[in-house]
């Protein structure tokens, strides 16, 4: 390929914009259900930021982004007053009477 022009840690294509990085292979845990292992190490992460500013882009780190949604949500609970269910006192079981105590219990 350095025939062709390419360089050592610069993008292919016609004006170097495309990957620089590796591409690596993840081996996930047996058993392990979708969404419980993030799927993009560190260098895609920088990757994906170095493209998308290159494009022009604002670049939001999906981390940050999780933990701006989880800040928004302690704020509404915290706001209008909403607390979890343990909190709610549980409502009152109704008592049943058998008609030996309904008899009983009438003068």
């Amino acid at each position: 390929m350095a025939k062709m022009g390419y360089v050592e840690g610069t993008g292919l294509g016609k004006e170097s914009q495309g990957r620089n990085v590796i591409i690596e292979a993840n081996l996930r845990p047996q058993g392990v259900g979708l969404g419980a292992v993030k799927e993009k190490s560190v260098s895609e992460r920088r990757e994906e930021k170095r493209q998308a500013e290159l494009r022009g882009e604002v670049v939001i780190d999906s981390d940050e982004e999780e933990k701006k949604k989880r800040r928004e949500r302690k704020k509404r609970l915290g706001a209008s007053g909403i607390s979890s269910g343990t909190s709610t006192p549980r409502r009152q079981k109704t008592a049943f009477m058998t008609a030996e105590e309904i008899k009983r219990a009438a003068p």
